[in-house]
């Protein structure tokens, strides 16, 4: 099993609208942190600027991931991101942080799996998986 492959099966059936949309806003995602090559970082440091560093950290880590709720993305990512987000996937703000609260915890993880930053560019460590959705 690739992965990624994992995080798609906790998605909803990826062949439905809701399954779509799921797929979509997981590709948004990715792009986010796909920019630049230092949007994980910046990621992290925006939850670590609201006070919640130790969660992202925990994905980045090796152990437990910490859980967070819809109301600490949206502390976390602000309103920008997350109204490009709904733009991009077609789901409201609130199904948006409500998605990411169930499921950045473990793209975060999958994208970490030595429980660290990744030493290459995470440009191209995200760009084959980002060929994925833009299908």
């Amino acid at each position: 099993m690739g992965m990624f492959d994992s995080l798609l099966d906790k998605f909803d059936d990826l062949k439905d609208e809701a399954g779509e949309k799921s797929r979509a806003l997981l590709g948004s995602t990715l792009e986010m942190l796909h920019e630049k090559g230092d949007g994980l970082k910046d990621l992290v440091d925006h939850f670590d600027a609201k006070g919640l560093g130790d969660k992202a950290k925990s994905w980045v880590g090796k152990g437990a991931n910490l859980a967070v709720t819809p109301d600490e993305i949206k502390e976390a990512l602000g309103p920008e991101k997350l109204q490009y987000l709904a733009l991009k996937s077609k789901l409201s703000v609130e199904e948006v942080t409500s998605k990411l609260a169930s499921h950045l915890p473990g793209l975060i993880d999958k994208i970490t799996p030595d429980g660290e930053m990744p030493k290459v560019d995470l440009k191209e460590h995200l760009s084959g998986l980002l060929a994925k959705f833009r299908k």
